[in-house]
């Protein structure tokens, strides 16, 4: 029995080794998962912080206000009163003396399109 007994202990001491290997193993693994986790959560974070402030400067300033939304348009009033320019054209005019808007010799001496 004395030479069973010591493989039996060598065989435990092995095992032992082996099993805390496995153990470091798993740990350093779970470890490193976890600081890739870390790392990804401070990156969406980082992201949310920045898109927020984008959101902020970008955002209308505008009052909530419903019945501006059910109310007619400054073109629509104008069309309903009779008035059919309500600011200054930006089309083509045959006219050559209208200098804020295009006149048709500009389109079509444009050679961009």
């Amino acid at each position: 029995f004395g030479n069973l007994a010591r493989f039996f202990r060598e065989a435990a001491l092995k095992n032992s080794e082996r099993t805390s290997f496995r153990i470091e193993e798993y740990q350093r693994k779970m470890d490193m998962q976890r600081g890739r986790r870390e790392e990804e959560q401070a990156l969406a974070a980082e992201q949310y912080e920045r898109l927020r402030l984008l959101r902020e400067t970008v955002a209308p300033n505008v009052t909530n206000d419903p019945n501006r939304a059910l109310s007619l348009t400054v073109a629509a009033q104008a069309y309903l009163d009779g008035d059919r320019e309500t600011g200054v054209r930006k089309f083509a005019v045959q006219d050559k003396n209208f200098y804020s808007g295009y006149t048709m010799d500009n389109l079509m001496s444009d050679t961009r399109a």
